[in-house]
């Protein structure tokens, strides 16, 4: 009996395999270190793609300099290259991946691709050097862990409230390091932009991949999570970011009243359409806290000129919001969205280790949309 990773992979738990994958993704924010070094020959340019969706706009002298060796490697190679378009993991979702297919990028949430059928890897760049080099690498077959959602999730509960609570109960069960492989029952768990929220959480749960489908392999490892809690929380400062020790969650109620300085609404856990309309919903007849920055960030260039059409920008410009260019605009050291020193904030992103936003010990909350929003209007946590 074979879990699906195995009979994805030809070869059992434990074994190395040669991996030759569909696709390969480089960004401004991730697999980029070598390309000032690396003068071999692309194997299959046509299988690579290069995204600047970090840095936008760069604010950071560095970050330019990297954008220019990635326009100069494309060039050499002919790679395509790809700006304005937001969020590399939304581009390939909507355009490029399909369901079979493997892809491989330096990027820690790789997970999100299994939301269509395919197969993401995350790998050191070095690995996808290798990937780049030769049209494959090697990959040391994970265990796998096979997850058992039951409940239902109730209506009034974010998914994004669902999934902090998950990578908590993952990370207590010490999941770390495996392969995630739900049943293909999730599908009617989920919306699609639930799926792709909840996926984009794996990696933090511990996973190293995700795959959905149906296996017989149940001597391995399992993991039951109950979809039916109807708790409300926040990731603690310094407690979701993949440098903490663990996930460390509050309910609402336990940090009620803590004011901020600014928020942040966007990426690929708050920058959907479906997001967005639900921030604008919230925000429409009130008006920002003074003294409270607000950032909104669309997760795609398709999903800012949607929102445009249905008057989303507009209602958030009226609320006195602050409009970024689509991009992961959820950790950089300088440019739109930083903090100032000792700062505190919100944000829908998925990292809160002090200063991944420029300033210094700054305390960065993280949860969902409602919970944003409801911060900036109020001007503290509620």
């Amino acid at each position: 009996m074979s879990t699906v990773i195995e009979k994805w992979l030809g070869k059992p738990a434990g074994e190395i395999v040669d991996v030759t994958p569909d696709h390969m993704v480089i960004t401004d924010g991730s697999g980029y270190s070598f390309t000032e070094s690396f003068k071999n020959n692309v194997s299959e340019p046509e299988k690579v793609k290069i995204f600047i969706d970090h840095h936008v706009p760069s604010g950071d002298p560095a970050y330019a300099r990297v954008m220019g060796e990635l326009e100069k490697f494309s060039a050499q190679h002919n790679i395509s290259y790809l700006q304005a378009k937001g969020i590399a993991y939304q581009y390939m979702l909507n355009h490029v991946v399909k369901s079979g297919e493997i892809i491989v990028g330096a990027g820690k949430h790789q997970t999100i691709y299994s939301v269509k059928g395919a197969l993401g890897i995350s790998v050191p760049d070095e690995i996808l050097q290798q990937a780049l080099a030769e049209s494959k690498f090697s990959l040391l077959v994970p265990n796998t862990v096979k997850i058992n959602l039951v409940g239902e999730k109730p209506n009034l509960v974010s998914i994004f409230d669902i999934a902090l609570c998950f990578v908590r109960a993952a990370q207590q069960s010490q999941l770390k390091g495996l392969c995630f492989e739900f049943s293909e029952e999730i599908y009617g768990k989920f919306s699609e932009h639930e799926l792709i929220v909840f996926m984009s959480f794996m990696s933090e749960a511990g996973a190293t991949m995700t795959v959905i489908g149906n296996s017989d392999a149940n001597e391995c490892k399992q993991f039951t999570f109950d979809l039916s809690s109807d708790e409300k929380v926040v990731a603690l400062p310094e407690s979701f970011s993949g440098r903490a020790e663990g996930c460390r969650l509050s309910p609402l109620d336990g940090v009620k009243g803590t004011s901020i300085e600014a928020a942040f609404v966007g990426g690929y856990t708050g920058g959907h359409i479906e997001d967005l309309r639900l921030a604008a919903d919230l925000m429409r007849g009130k008006r920002v806290k003074w003294g409270v920055r607000l950032n909104i960030s669309p997760v795609s260039s398709e999903v800012y000129l949607q929102a445009a059409e249905e008057g989303l920008l507009e209602t958030f410009i009226d609320f006195g919001a602050q409009i970024l260019p689509p991009g992961d605009h959820g950790r950089m050291s300088q440019g739109p969205a930083v903090l100032g020193h000792n700062e505190v904030a919100i944000t829908t992103g998925v990292y809160n280790y002090s200063n991944c936003l420029g300033g210094i010990n700054t305390k960065l909350f993280v949860g969902s949309v409602e919970t944003v929003v409801s911060a900036a209007i109020n001007g503290y946590l509620d």
